[in-house]
C-alpha cells in the first residue's frame, strides 16, 4: 500500500485505463481514478471515482424518488383527513340548523301564546272596569 503524499510520478499513466497523467495530479483527468495517499491502493485504483460517484448519485436519486413517494403519502393522507373533517362540519352544521329551526319555532309559539295572555288579560281587565 502506498503511504499518504506518495505520487505515482509525473509522465506516467493511469493504472485504470493507461491514459498520459499531468504533473501532481490528484486523480486521472480521463477516468477520475484518486492517484495519491493511502485510497491509491492497487485495490483502490480498481475503483475510480467516477464509479463510486455514480453509485452514490444512484443511491441519491433513490432517495429522492422515497422522498417524494413519502410527499405522495402524505398528500393523499392530508386530502383524506379535510374530507373527513369537511364531512364531520356539514354534518354539525345540519344539525344546528335543524336546532335553530326548532328553536325558532318554539319562540314563535312562545310570542304568539304570549300575546294571546296579553290579549285575554286586557279582555278582563276591560270586563272587570265594566262590571264594577
Amino acid at each position: 500500500m502506498q503511504e499518504l503524499g506518495t505520487d505515482i510520478g509525473a509522465g506516467t499513466s493511469c493504472p485504470v485505463c493507461q491514459s498520459r497523467l499531468e504533473a501532481d495530479a490528484v486523480f486521472c483527468g480521463r477516468c477520475g481514478t484518486f492517484l495519491r495517499g493511502e485510497s491509491a491502493s492497487p485495490d483502490a485504483l480498481n475503483l475510480p471515482v467516477v464509479h463510486l460517484l455514480t453509485q452514490v448519485c444512484t443511491l441519491q436519486k433513490e432517495l429522492l424518488r422515497q422522498f417524494r413517494a413519502g410527499q405522495a403519502i402524505q398528500a393523499r393522507q392530508f386530502q383524506r383527513a379535510l374530507e373527513v373533517q369537511s364531512s364531520q362540519l356539514e354534518s354539525t352544521l345540519a344539525h344546528a340548523a335543524v336546532q335553530m329551526e326548532t328553536h325558532e319555532r318554539r319562540l314563535q309559539y312562545f310570542i304568539r301564546s304570549t300575546a294571546g295572555l296579553a290579549a285575554l288579560a286586557m279582555a278582563l281587565i276591560v270586563v272587570a272596569v265594566q262590571v264594577l
